[in-house]
This record gives C-alpha cells, sequence and structure tokens, in this order.
C-alpha cells in the first residue's frame, strides 16, 4: 500500500510502479536509543537530497501512529507494504536508486540486498549501543567504512558540525563509483 502524503496531510494513493527514480528513507522512532532516532531536520535533509538528485522521496515508516508528528512540509510518497512486509521492503530497496537510514537494523538489510546502495547517516551519535566508545570495541574506529563492498557508506557523526544534503550526495556519489 503505497501512499501519497500533502503537506496539507492528504493521503492519495499511488502506485509505485509508476515512480522510477526514487529514493528511500527509513524512519526510526522508538525508545530504545533514542539518539539514533529520526529527527524532523534529517527528513529535511533527506527531501533537499532527493531534489539534488531529481528524484522522488520515499519514506518506510516505523511507526504509522507517529507519522504525523514530522510535520511534513513537502509532498513524498509513504510505503506502508514496506513497513509491513519484509518481502516487500527488499523489493523497495532493491529498486531505489539508494536507501538512507539513521543506525538501525533495517539498513543492515539493505546492505545485503544486490546491487543496493545504502547510506547511513549519524553514526556514532550517542546512546549505549551507537557511540563512537560502543563501535570501538567492536573493533571499528571513526570514519572507517566497513560497508562499501556491501556498497554501504557511513556518514559519522561530528559534533562540530550536522550532516547536510550534500553529505548525502558525496556518499552516494562515492558509491557509485566503488
Amino acid at each position: 500500500d503505497t501512499s501519497i502524503i500533502t503537506p496539507q496531510k492528504k493521503i492519495y494513493n499511488k502506485n509505485l510502479e509508476e515512480t522510477q527514480n526514487f529514493a528511500t528513507l527509513t524512519l526510526r522512532d522508538y525508545g530504545f536509543s533514542p539518539y539514533r532516532n529520526t529527527s524532523k531536520n534529517d527528513v529535511e535533509i533527506f527531501f533537499k537530497f532527493c531534489k539534488l538528485l531529481k528524484v522522488e522521496p520515499v519514506i518506510v515508516p516505523d511507526d504509522l501512529s507517529k507519522i504525523e508528528s514530522y510535520d511534513f512540509k513537502k509532498e513524498f510518497i509513504i510505503n506502508k507494504k514496506a513497513r509491513q512486509s519484509i518481502y516487500a521492503r527488499i523489493e523497495l530497496y532493491n529498486k531505489s536508486i539508494v536507501n538512507v537510514f539513521s543506525p538501525s537494523g533495517p539498513g543492515q538489510l539493505s546492505l545485503f540486498i544486490k546491487d543496493s546502495k545504502t547510506i547511513f547517516f549519524n553514526y556514532g551519535i550517542g546512546g549505549l549501543d551507537g557511540d563512537v566508545d560502543y563501535y570501538k570495541k567492536e573493533g571499528l574506529l571513526k570514519y572507517q567504512q566497513p560497508f562499501l563492498a556491501l556498497g554501504g557508506h557511513i556518514i559519522w557523526n561530528d559534533c562540530q558540525r550536522s550532516y547536510d544534503e550534500n553529505d548525502l550526495k558525496n556518499s552516494f556519489e562515492f558509491l557509485l563509483k566503488y
């Protein structure tokens, strides 16, 4: 079930097959490790990124009841089916030109889909299982790129500056060359 949500909060059905070029953002908005949750700012950056690439933004919700809390300012496609079915999610991630995630489990799925491009933002942002020290204990040092062979790129959290749509674009362009 794919729909378009406009800034006026009206929901329209749309067949995703009509959309050839799109990128996905999978929202994360639950209680465990809230540092890793997707913010309204993250969504706006994603929309700007999609505009730079001239692709349609597709949102995969985490919790459907929280979708209104993002107060979207732009029109986008929401793919509820990918939230409810792992097979639909795999198909969506496979057809997307790039899949964007905060550090979360669904991003790992995208890494294992053949020819999928995956970008993680705010890696190492904090929390019990998401700060730089946590990753260091696991053998991963800040700025390393362990997912390149799987089509994945990390935008590490930087306390000095926030990432932006150009960082996403640079990550995507890097993945296209790799």
